[in-house]
Protein backbone atom coordinates (compact mmCIF):
# COMPACT_ATOMS: atom_id res chain seq x y z
CA UNK A 1 0.00 0.00 0.00
CA UNK A 2 1.42 3.68 -1.40
CA UNK A 3 1.00 6.32 1.38
CA UNK A 4 2.61 9.82 1.91
CA UNK A 5 4.97 9.59 5.00
CA UNK A 6 4.81 12.81 7.07
CA UNK A 7 8.32 12.23 8.45
CA UNK A 8 9.10 12.04 4.34
CA UNK A 9 7.47 14.93 3.66
CA UNK A 10 9.87 17.07 6.01
CA UNK A 11 12.79 14.89 5.07
CA UNK A 12 12.36 16.46 1.13
CA UNK A 13 12.57 20.07 2.67
CA UNK A 14 15.27 19.40 4.51
CA UNK A 15 17.03 17.14 2.06
CA UNK A 16 18.60 20.02 -0.81
CA UNK A 17 21.86 20.18 0.57
CA UNK A 18 22.53 16.56 1.13
CA UNK A 19 21.76 15.56 -2.14
CA UNK A 20 23.59 18.29 -3.79
CA UNK A 21 26.80 17.23 -1.93
CA UNK A 22 26.21 13.54 -2.79
CA UNK A 23 25.45 14.23 -6.09
CA UNK A 24 28.73 16.55 -6.77
CA UNK A 25 30.76 13.65 -5.04
CA UNK A 26 29.53 11.36 -7.89
CA UNK A 27 30.22 13.79 -10.23
CA UNK A 28 33.97 14.53 -9.68
CA UNK A 29 34.11 11.03 -9.05
CA UNK A 30 32.97 10.01 -12.45
CA UNK A 31 35.40 12.84 -13.96
CA UNK A 32 38.48 11.33 -12.18
CA UNK A 33 36.66 7.96 -13.55
CA UNK A 34 36.89 9.39 -17.16
CA UNK A 35 40.10 10.52 -16.69
CA UNK A 36 41.76 7.76 -15.85
CA UNK A 37 44.06 5.76 -18.38
CA UNK A 38 44.26 2.13 -17.14
CA UNK A 39 46.10 -0.65 -19.22
CA UNK A 40 45.17 -4.12 -19.24
CA UNK A 41 48.45 -4.76 -16.69
CA UNK A 42 48.76 -4.25 -13.13
CA UNK A 43 52.06 -4.33 -13.58
CA UNK A 44 52.55 -1.42 -16.18
CA UNK A 45 54.30 1.97 -15.65
CA UNK A 46 53.81 5.55 -14.84
CA UNK A 47 53.34 6.51 -18.50
CA UNK A 48 50.57 4.02 -19.17
CA UNK A 49 48.61 4.38 -15.80
CA UNK A 50 48.03 7.79 -15.58
CA UNK A 51 46.02 10.55 -15.25
CA UNK A 52 45.40 12.16 -18.23
CA UNK A 53 43.95 15.89 -19.29
CA UNK A 54 40.45 16.58 -19.09
CA UNK A 55 38.37 17.84 -21.99
CA UNK A 56 34.89 19.44 -22.69
CA UNK A 57 33.27 16.32 -22.69
CA UNK A 58 34.48 15.21 -19.28
CA UNK A 59 32.83 17.98 -17.89
CA UNK A 60 29.55 17.81 -19.84
CA UNK A 61 29.31 14.21 -18.23
CA UNK A 62 30.21 15.21 -15.36
CA UNK A 63 27.61 17.94 -15.17
CA UNK A 64 25.00 15.39 -16.70
CA UNK A 65 26.19 12.91 -13.44
CA UNK A 66 25.02 15.66 -11.18
CA UNK A 67 21.85 16.01 -12.63
CA UNK A 68 21.23 12.39 -13.35
CA UNK A 69 22.17 11.47 -9.35
CA UNK A 70 20.15 14.65 -7.65
CA UNK A 71 17.05 13.45 -10.05
CA UNK A 72 17.57 9.76 -8.69
CA UNK A 73 17.80 10.87 -5.58
CA UNK A 74 14.78 12.72 -5.49
CA UNK A 75 12.68 10.13 -7.26
CA UNK A 76 14.25 7.49 -4.46
CA UNK A 77 12.95 9.80 -1.23
CA UNK A 78 9.98 9.93 -2.82
CA UNK A 79 9.39 6.64 -3.46
CA UNK A 80 10.40 5.33 -0.14
CA UNK A 81 8.01 8.65 1.45
CA UNK A 82 4.98 6.71 -0.12
CA UNK A 83 5.59 2.90 0.99
CA UNK A 84 4.34 1.32 3.76
CA UNK A 85 4.98 -1.46 5.45
CA UNK A 86 2.22 -3.75 5.83
CA UNK A 87 2.18 -6.03 9.24
CA UNK A 88 3.39 -9.18 8.09
CA UNK A 89 4.96 -12.28 10.04
CA UNK A 90 8.24 -12.17 10.94
CA UNK A 91 10.25 -15.23 9.16
CA UNK A 92 10.70 -18.24 11.69
CA UNK A 93 13.59 -20.49 12.30
CA UNK A 94 12.24 -22.77 10.05
CA UNK A 95 11.77 -20.35 7.15
CA UNK A 96 15.56 -20.06 7.54
CA UNK A 97 16.87 -23.52 7.75
CA UNK A 98 14.69 -23.46 4.23
CA UNK A 99 16.28 -20.84 2.71
CA UNK A 100 20.06 -21.87 3.61
CA UNK A 101 19.22 -25.23 1.95
CA UNK A 102 17.95 -23.80 -0.83
CA UNK A 103 21.20 -21.41 -1.13
CA UNK A 104 23.03 -24.73 -0.82
CA UNK A 105 21.60 -26.37 -3.08
CA UNK A 106 21.86 -23.04 -5.86
CA UNK A 107 25.33 -23.02 -5.30
CA UNK A 108 25.89 -26.61 -5.74
CA UNK A 109 26.76 -26.93 -9.31
CA UNK A 110 29.90 -24.45 -8.63
CA UNK A 111 31.34 -26.85 -5.91
CA UNK A 112 30.91 -29.81 -7.93
CA UNK A 113 32.36 -27.88 -10.72
CA UNK A 114 35.70 -27.19 -8.82
CA UNK A 115 36.02 -29.86 -6.32
CA UNK A 116 36.97 -29.99 -3.58
CA UNK A 117 37.74 -26.41 -3.64
CA UNK A 118 39.98 -23.76 -4.80
CA UNK A 119 42.88 -22.94 -3.06
CA UNK A 120 44.68 -18.95 -3.58
CA UNK A 121 48.40 -18.65 -3.36
CA UNK A 122 47.93 -16.84 0.36
CA UNK A 123 45.89 -20.06 1.51
CA UNK A 124 48.61 -22.47 0.19
CA UNK A 125 51.05 -20.90 2.18
CA UNK A 126 48.99 -20.97 5.27
CA UNK A 127 48.31 -24.63 4.22
CA UNK A 128 52.51 -24.70 4.25
CA UNK A 129 52.43 -23.56 7.61
CA UNK A 130 49.59 -25.99 9.01
CA UNK A 131 51.63 -28.81 7.55
CA UNK A 132 54.68 -27.59 9.24
CA UNK A 133 56.69 -26.82 6.05
CA UNK A 134 56.96 -23.14 6.96
CA UNK A 135 57.45 -21.14 10.30
CA UNK A 136 53.91 -20.38 11.94
CA UNK A 137 53.58 -16.20 11.73
CA UNK A 138 50.45 -13.85 11.53
CA UNK A 139 50.91 -11.84 8.33
CA UNK A 140 48.04 -14.66 7.11
CA UNK A 141 45.87 -14.88 10.62
CA UNK A 142 46.89 -17.69 13.07
CA UNK A 143 43.24 -18.50 13.59
CA UNK A 144 42.83 -18.89 9.95
CA UNK A 145 45.80 -21.01 9.75
CA UNK A 146 44.11 -22.91 12.81
CA UNK A 147 41.01 -23.94 11.10
CA UNK A 148 43.04 -25.35 8.07
CA UNK A 149 45.09 -27.33 10.64
CA UNK A 150 42.17 -28.43 11.72
CA UNK A 151 40.81 -29.90 8.76
CA UNK A 152 43.85 -31.81 8.06
CA UNK A 153 43.62 -33.42 11.33
CA UNK A 154 40.27 -34.05 9.83
CA UNK A 155 41.33 -35.68 6.40
CA UNK A 156 44.23 -37.39 8.73
CA UNK A 157 47.14 -35.13 6.83
CA UNK A 158 45.67 -35.41 3.44
CA UNK A 159 46.00 -32.06 1.40
CA UNK A 160 42.91 -32.81 -0.64
CA UNK A 161 40.99 -34.02 1.97
CA UNK A 162 41.84 -30.85 3.75
CA UNK A 163 40.74 -28.65 1.16
CA UNK A 164 36.80 -30.24 1.04
CA UNK A 165 36.95 -29.61 4.59
CA UNK A 166 38.10 -26.46 4.50
CA UNK A 167 35.62 -25.73 1.62
CA UNK A 168 32.95 -27.14 3.46
CA UNK A 169 33.19 -25.02 6.35
CA UNK A 170 33.00 -21.55 4.36
CA UNK A 171 30.36 -22.66 1.82
CA UNK A 172 27.97 -24.12 5.19
CA UNK A 173 29.46 -20.86 7.00
CA UNK A 174 28.46 -18.84 3.89
CA UNK A 175 24.81 -19.67 3.16
CA UNK A 176 24.24 -19.71 7.23
CA UNK A 177 25.11 -15.87 7.40
CA UNK A 178 23.17 -14.85 4.15
CA UNK A 179 19.89 -16.91 4.87
CA UNK A 180 20.48 -15.34 8.70
CA UNK A 181 20.40 -11.81 7.42
CA UNK A 182 17.36 -12.57 5.31
CA UNK A 183 15.56 -13.46 8.55
CA UNK A 184 17.44 -10.70 10.12
CA UNK A 185 15.17 -8.58 7.90
CA UNK A 186 12.16 -10.05 7.93
CA UNK A 187 12.56 -9.57 11.84
CA UNK A 188 12.60 -5.57 11.37
CA UNK A 189 9.96 -5.15 9.20
CA UNK A 190 10.92 -6.16 5.53
CA UNK A 191 8.11 -7.49 3.81
CA UNK A 192 8.03 -10.81 2.13
CA UNK A 193 8.78 -8.93 -1.68
CA UNK A 194 11.34 -7.61 -0.14
CA UNK A 195 13.24 -10.64 1.62
CA UNK A 196 12.27 -12.87 -1.18
CA UNK A 197 14.10 -10.40 -3.68
CA UNK A 198 17.07 -10.87 -1.40
CA UNK A 199 16.85 -14.90 -1.27
CA UNK A 200 17.08 -14.57 -5.08
CA UNK A 201 19.91 -12.20 -5.10
CA UNK A 202 22.03 -14.49 -2.89
CA UNK A 203 20.87 -17.74 -4.86
CA UNK A 204 21.48 -16.90 -8.51
CA UNK A 205 24.70 -14.20 -7.94
CA UNK A 206 27.57 -15.57 -9.02
CA UNK A 207 29.95 -14.28 -6.83
CA UNK A 208 28.44 -15.72 -4.14
CA UNK A 209 29.09 -19.99 -4.52
CA UNK A 210 32.23 -18.54 -6.04
CA UNK A 211 33.38 -16.94 -3.18
CA UNK A 212 32.12 -19.79 -1.16
CA UNK A 213 33.54 -22.89 -2.82
CA UNK A 214 37.46 -20.53 -3.46
CA UNK A 215 39.03 -20.85 -0.44
CA UNK A 216 40.76 -17.37 0.92
CA UNK A 217 40.87 -15.65 4.22
CA UNK A 218 38.37 -12.87 3.10
CA UNK A 219 35.15 -14.91 2.37
CA UNK A 220 35.13 -15.91 6.22
CA UNK A 221 36.50 -12.16 7.57
CA UNK A 222 33.66 -10.81 5.26
CA UNK A 223 30.76 -12.86 6.59
CA UNK A 224 32.28 -12.48 10.37
CA UNK A 225 32.07 -8.84 9.32
CA UNK A 226 28.60 -8.72 8.21
CA UNK A 227 27.32 -10.20 11.46
CA UNK A 228 29.23 -7.74 13.24
CA UNK A 229 27.34 -4.82 11.07
CA UNK A 230 23.91 -6.01 11.67
CA UNK A 231 24.60 -6.16 15.91
CA UNK A 232 25.77 -2.59 15.64
CA UNK A 233 22.45 -2.10 13.43
CA UNK A 234 20.84 -3.90 16.47
CA UNK A 235 21.81 -1.88 19.06
CA UNK A 236 20.74 1.14 16.85
CA UNK A 237 17.07 -0.08 16.11
CA UNK A 238 16.81 -0.39 19.41
CA UNK A 239 17.90 3.13 20.22
CA UNK A 240 20.52 1.58 22.40
CA UNK A 241 18.32 0.04 24.43
CA UNK A 242 20.16 -3.84 23.39
CA UNK A 243 23.12 -2.15 25.18
CA UNK A 244 21.99 -3.48 28.29
CA UNK A 245 20.88 -7.01 26.56
CA UNK A 246 23.03 -9.76 27.93
CA UNK A 247 22.35 -11.60 24.47
CA UNK A 248 23.12 -8.10 22.38
CA UNK A 249 26.65 -8.09 24.37
CA UNK A 250 27.82 -11.58 23.76
CA UNK A 251 26.51 -11.00 19.85
CA UNK A 252 28.37 -7.71 19.05
CA UNK A 253 31.88 -9.14 21.33
CA UNK A 254 31.44 -12.53 19.62
CA UNK A 255 31.47 -11.87 16.04
CA UNK A 256 33.88 -8.65 16.83
CA UNK A 257 36.80 -11.00 18.16
CA UNK A 258 36.44 -13.25 14.87
CA UNK A 259 36.62 -9.97 13.26
CA UNK A 260 39.84 -9.39 14.98
CA UNK A 261 41.41 -12.75 14.45
CA UNK A 262 40.06 -12.90 10.53
CA UNK A 263 42.36 -10.26 9.45
CA UNK A 264 44.83 -7.98 11.07
CA UNK A 265 42.97 -4.74 10.53
CA UNK A 266 40.16 -6.51 12.10
CA UNK A 267 41.02 -5.25 15.43
CA UNK A 268 41.00 -1.27 14.10
CA UNK A 269 37.01 -2.07 12.77
CA UNK A 270 36.05 -3.18 16.41
CA UNK A 271 37.98 -0.63 18.48
CA UNK A 272 37.07 2.43 16.28
CA UNK A 273 33.35 1.17 16.15
CA UNK A 274 32.88 0.66 20.22
CA UNK A 275 34.05 4.05 20.64
CA UNK A 276 32.06 5.75 18.47
CA UNK A 277 29.08 3.74 19.64
CA UNK A 278 29.77 4.52 23.39
CA UNK A 279 30.08 8.42 22.04
CA UNK A 280 27.19 8.10 20.54
CA UNK A 281 25.41 6.75 23.52
CA UNK A 282 27.60 7.62 26.32
CA UNK A 283 24.38 9.03 28.59
CA UNK A 284 22.87 4.99 28.30
CA UNK A 285 26.25 4.03 28.77
CA UNK A 286 26.97 5.68 31.29
CA UNK A 287 23.96 5.36 33.43
CA UNK A 288 22.44 1.57 32.51
CA UNK A 289 25.08 0.20 30.19
CA UNK A 290 28.24 -0.38 32.43
CA UNK A 291 28.54 -4.24 31.50
CA UNK A 292 28.92 -3.56 28.11
CA UNK A 293 31.54 -1.15 28.62
CA UNK A 294 33.23 -2.80 31.55
CA UNK A 295 32.80 -6.21 28.69
CA UNK A 296 34.19 -3.80 25.58
CA UNK A 297 37.16 -2.70 27.67
CA UNK A 298 38.21 -6.13 28.74
CA UNK A 299 37.67 -7.86 25.58
CA UNK A 300 39.52 -5.24 23.49
CA UNK A 301 42.54 -5.15 26.09
CA UNK A 302 42.44 -8.81 25.59
CA UNK A 303 42.79 -8.45 21.99
CA UNK A 304 45.14 -5.90 21.89
CA UNK A 305 47.41 -7.49 24.25
CA UNK A 306 47.31 -11.00 22.62
CA UNK A 307 47.77 -9.85 19.12
CA UNK A 308 50.68 -7.42 20.33
CA UNK A 309 52.89 -8.43 23.06
CA UNK A 310 51.57 -12.09 23.16
CA UNK A 311 52.44 -12.71 19.39
CA UNK A 312 55.31 -10.73 19.49
CA UNK A 313 56.94 -13.35 22.24
CA UNK A 314 55.93 -16.45 20.26
CA UNK A 315 57.78 -14.86 16.94
CA UNK A 316 54.45 -14.64 15.34
CA UNK A 317 54.30 -10.81 14.71
CA UNK A 318 56.19 -10.40 11.24
CA UNK A 319 53.92 -7.48 9.42
CA UNK A 320 56.63 -4.74 8.45
CA UNK A 321 56.18 -1.32 8.60
CA UNK A 322 56.62 -1.52 4.40
CA UNK A 323 53.83 -3.79 4.41
CA UNK A 324 51.83 -0.77 6.19
CA UNK A 325 53.64 2.34 4.33
CA UNK A 326 52.64 0.64 0.53
CA UNK A 327 50.74 4.16 -0.52
CA UNK A 328 53.70 6.65 0.88
CA UNK A 329 56.01 4.27 -0.50
CA UNK A 330 54.12 4.78 -4.35
CA UNK A 331 54.06 8.37 -3.67
CA UNK A 332 56.89 9.22 -2.34
CA UNK A 333 58.03 6.79 -5.86
CA UNK A 334 55.94 9.28 -8.13
CA UNK A 335 57.39 12.34 -6.67
CA UNK A 336 61.35 11.04 -7.18
CA UNK A 337 60.11 9.57 -11.12
CA UNK A 338 58.10 13.14 -11.96
CA UNK A 339 59.54 15.74 -10.34
CA UNK A 340 62.72 17.10 -8.25
CA UNK A 341 63.78 16.21 -4.86
CA UNK A 342 66.31 18.08 -3.08
CA UNK A 343 69.86 16.87 -2.28
CA UNK A 344 68.85 16.16 1.23
CA UNK A 345 66.16 14.08 -0.03
CA UNK A 346 67.79 12.02 -2.87
CA UNK A 347 70.57 10.82 0.05
CA UNK A 348 68.27 9.52 2.04
CA UNK A 349 66.17 7.91 -0.33
CA UNK A 350 69.22 6.03 -2.06
CA UNK A 351 69.64 4.46 1.58
CA UNK A 352 66.55 2.44 0.16
CA UNK A 353 66.99 2.00 -3.62
CA UNK A 354 69.26 3.99 -5.81
CA UNK A 355 67.05 6.86 -7.57
CA UNK A 356 67.89 5.52 -11.27
CA UNK A 357 65.98 2.02 -9.84
CA UNK A 358 62.98 4.61 -7.94
CA UNK A 359 62.12 5.62 -11.59
CA UNK A 360 62.23 2.46 -13.40
CA UNK A 361 60.60 0.08 -10.73
CA UNK A 362 57.55 2.45 -9.66
CA UNK A 363 54.65 1.13 -11.13
CA UNK A 364 51.08 3.41 -10.03
CA UNK A 365 48.78 0.28 -9.49
CA UNK A 366 50.92 -1.51 -7.47
CA UNK A 367 53.78 -1.51 -4.72
CA UNK A 368 55.15 -4.76 -5.29
CA UNK A 369 57.27 -3.87 -8.03
CA UNK A 370 59.27 -1.92 -5.93
CA UNK A 371 59.69 -4.49 -2.69
CA UNK A 372 60.00 -7.22 -4.60
CA UNK A 373 61.23 -6.60 -8.13
CA UNK A 374 63.87 -3.60 -7.51
CA UNK A 375 67.14 -4.88 -7.05
CA UNK A 376 68.23 -3.94 -3.65
CA UNK A 377 65.85 -2.76 -2.08
CA UNK A 378 66.71 -1.65 1.81
CA UNK A 379 63.79 -1.68 3.80
CA UNK A 380 65.53 -0.74 6.94
CA UNK A 381 65.60 2.88 7.19
CA UNK A 382 61.94 2.30 7.00
CA UNK A 383 61.60 -0.29 9.69
CA UNK A 384 64.11 0.85 11.80
CA UNK A 385 62.51 4.18 11.07
CA UNK A 386 59.36 4.60 9.98
CA UNK A 387 58.77 7.92 11.79
CA UNK A 388 61.53 9.26 9.94
CA UNK A 389 60.14 7.64 6.50
CA UNK A 390 56.53 9.25 7.21
CA UNK A 391 58.50 12.73 8.14
CA UNK A 392 60.17 13.19 4.43
CA UNK A 393 56.52 11.96 3.12
CA UNK A 394 54.59 14.48 4.93
CA UNK A 395 57.62 17.31 3.96
CA UNK A 396 57.18 16.12 0.14
CA UNK A 397 53.33 16.75 0.19
CA UNK A 398 53.06 20.90 -0.29
CA UNK A 399 55.44 20.57 -2.77
CA UNK A 400 54.52 17.79 -4.83
CA UNK A 401 50.83 18.20 -3.79
CA UNK A 402 49.21 17.42 -7.67
CA UNK A 403 51.96 14.62 -7.69
CA UNK A 404 51.26 13.11 -4.78
CA UNK A 405 47.07 12.83 -5.25
CA UNK A 406 47.52 11.28 -8.58
CA UNK A 407 49.57 8.61 -7.64
CA UNK A 408 47.11 8.24 -4.50
CA UNK A 409 44.03 7.99 -6.97
CA UNK A 410 46.46 5.53 -9.27
CA UNK A 411 47.15 3.31 -5.87
CA UNK A 412 43.28 3.01 -5.03
CA UNK A 413 41.93 3.19 -8.34
CA UNK A 414 39.81 0.37 -8.86
CA UNK A 415 38.15 1.13 -4.96
CA UNK A 416 36.57 4.28 -6.01
CA UNK A 417 36.76 4.27 -10.09
CA UNK A 418 32.65 3.87 -11.08
CA UNK A 419 33.41 3.43 -14.88
CA UNK A 420 36.36 0.62 -14.98
CA UNK A 421 37.89 -2.19 -12.26
CA UNK A 422 41.44 -3.73 -13.03
CA UNK A 423 39.85 -6.88 -12.37
CA UNK A 424 42.62 -8.77 -9.87
CA UNK A 425 41.29 -11.11 -7.44
CA UNK A 426 38.20 -10.16 -8.33
CA UNK A 427 36.93 -14.07 -8.40
CA UNK A 428 39.64 -17.17 -8.58
CA UNK A 429 39.15 -20.35 -9.47
CA UNK A 430 41.39 -23.32 -9.29
CA UNK A 431 44.40 -24.15 -7.29
CA UNK A 432 47.33 -21.55 -7.46
CA UNK A 433 50.27 -24.00 -7.15
CA UNK A 434 50.29 -27.50 -7.82
CA UNK A 435 53.11 -28.89 -5.81
CA UNK A 436 50.86 -28.37 -2.71
CA UNK A 437 48.98 -31.63 -3.70
CA UNK A 438 45.65 -31.05 -4.13
CA UNK A 439 43.51 -31.11 -7.87
CA UNK A 440 40.02 -29.84 -8.63
CA UNK A 441 38.15 -32.79 -10.76
CA UNK A 442 34.74 -31.38 -11.94
CA UNK A 443 32.34 -33.60 -10.79
CA UNK A 444 29.36 -31.98 -12.22
CA UNK A 445 30.57 -32.25 -15.86
CA UNK A 446 31.59 -36.21 -14.97
CA UNK A 447 28.23 -36.65 -13.96
CA UNK A 448 25.87 -34.48 -16.55
CA UNK A 449 28.31 -33.45 -19.14
CA UNK A 450 27.46 -30.03 -18.09
CA UNK A 451 30.65 -27.74 -18.04
CA UNK A 452 30.18 -24.83 -15.93
CA UNK A 453 33.66 -23.26 -15.74
CA UNK A 454 32.88 -21.60 -19.68
CA UNK A 455 30.36 -19.76 -18.06
CA UNK A 456 32.12 -18.90 -14.82
CA UNK A 457 35.50 -17.63 -17.61
CA UNK A 458 32.63 -15.20 -19.09
CA UNK A 459 31.71 -13.84 -15.41
CA UNK A 460 32.90 -10.12 -15.95
CA UNK A 461 34.34 -8.66 -12.84
CA UNK A 462 32.74 -7.03 -10.24
CA UNK A 463 33.49 -3.18 -10.47
CA UNK A 464 34.89 -1.93 -6.49
CA UNK A 465 34.23 1.26 -6.61
CA UNK A 466 30.30 0.63 -7.96
CA UNK A 467 30.29 -1.62 -4.53
CA UNK A 468 31.34 1.36 -2.77
CA UNK A 469 29.51 3.34 -4.28
CA UNK A 470 25.89 1.18 -3.51
CA UNK A 471 27.48 1.49 0.06
CA UNK A 472 27.54 4.81 0.06
CA UNK A 473 24.08 5.27 -1.39
CA UNK A 474 22.59 3.01 1.51
CA UNK A 475 24.09 5.41 3.63
CA UNK A 476 22.37 9.23 1.79
CA UNK A 477 19.53 6.80 1.80
CA UNK A 478 19.31 6.60 5.39
CA UNK A 479 19.88 10.63 5.61
CA UNK A 480 17.26 11.51 3.10
CA UNK A 481 14.65 9.37 4.50
CA UNK A 482 14.79 10.85 8.12
CA UNK A 483 16.57 7.49 9.60
CA UNK A 484 19.81 9.01 9.98
CA UNK A 485 20.12 8.05 13.43
CA UNK A 486 20.85 4.40 12.16
CA UNK A 487 22.97 5.35 9.51
CA UNK A 488 26.22 4.83 11.96
CA UNK A 489 24.95 1.28 11.72
CA UNK A 490 27.24 0.93 8.50
CA UNK A 491 30.67 1.93 10.76
CA UNK A 492 32.18 -0.87 10.65
CA UNK A 493 32.40 -1.30 6.82
CA UNK A 494 32.99 2.47 6.56
CA UNK A 495 36.24 1.60 8.42
CA UNK A 496 36.81 -1.44 6.80
CA UNK A 497 37.07 0.46 3.48
CA UNK A 498 39.26 3.20 5.27
CA UNK A 499 42.01 1.05 5.88
CA UNK A 500 41.51 -0.48 2.41
CA UNK A 501 42.26 3.15 1.31
CA UNK A 502 44.93 3.82 3.82
CA UNK A 503 47.04 0.71 3.14
CA UNK A 504 46.32 -1.35 0.17
CA UNK A 505 49.12 -2.54 -2.05
CA UNK A 506 47.13 -3.30 -5.00
CA UNK A 507 44.88 -0.68 -6.77
CA UNK A 508 42.12 -3.41 -7.49
CA UNK A 509 41.02 -6.41 -5.79
CA UNK A 510 37.08 -7.60 -4.82
CA UNK A 511 38.77 -9.87 -2.08
CA UNK A 512 39.63 -7.05 0.12
CA UNK A 513 35.95 -5.37 -0.27
CA UNK A 514 34.41 -8.53 -0.62
CA UNK A 515 31.62 -7.14 2.59
CA UNK A 516 30.56 -4.94 0.58
CA UNK A 517 28.65 -7.53 -1.42
CA UNK A 518 26.35 -9.84 0.63
CA UNK A 519 25.40 -5.95 2.37
CA UNK A 520 23.80 -4.66 -0.87
CA UNK A 521 19.98 -5.96 -0.05
CA UNK A 522 20.57 -3.84 3.49
CA UNK A 523 21.03 -0.70 1.66
CA UNK A 524 18.21 -0.24 -0.59
CA UNK A 525 15.81 -1.52 2.09
CA UNK A 526 17.34 -0.36 5.42
CA UNK A 527 15.23 2.75 5.01
CA UNK A 528 12.35 0.58 5.53
CA UNK A 529 13.59 -0.88 8.95
CA UNK A 530 11.49 -0.55 12.14
CA UNK A 531 12.70 0.85 14.61
CA UNK A 532 9.73 1.11 17.21
CA UNK A 533 9.37 -2.32 18.16
CA UNK A 534 13.14 -3.19 17.01
CA UNK A 535 13.66 -3.99 20.83
CA UNK A 536 11.16 -6.35 21.76
CA UNK A 537 11.42 -8.39 18.46
CA UNK A 538 15.04 -9.14 19.20
CA UNK A 539 14.41 -10.02 22.54
CA UNK A 540 11.54 -12.38 21.30
CA UNK A 541 8.91 -10.10 22.82
CA UNK A 542 7.06 -9.67 19.76
CA UNK A 543 6.99 -12.77 17.12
Amino acid sequence: MLKTNPYIKEALKQSVKPKILFSAATAAVVFASLITKLPDDIFAGSNEAYLRVPNVNDYLMAVLTFLVCYAILTGFQSFYGRIRNEETKALSAKRGLIIFVILCLCWLPYWLTYFPGGLYSDTILCFRMAMGKRALTNHHPVLYTGIIKACFLISQGSPQGATFWLTLVQYVFSAGVLSYLVVWLSRRGIGYIGTALTVIFFAIFPFFPLYAVYNWKDTLFSMCLVMFTLAVFDILLSKAEMLKNVKSAVSYFGWGILVCFLRNNGVFIVLLTTIILIIAYRDTVIKQAKPFMITATATLALVILIQGPGFTALGLNVDTAVESLGIPIQQTAAVIAKDQITKEDTAYYQQILSINHWKKYYTPLVVDSLKWSAPNFNSRPIEDHPGEFLRRWATLLPAHLPTMIEAYLMATNSYWNLIRTMGICNFETGIWFEDIGVTNTNLLKKATTIDLSGFVEKIPPLPEGLCLFALLSGVILLVLTGKSSIALGYTPIIIAVITVFLATPIASTLRYVFYLVPMMPVYFLAPLLREENAYEILTGAVV
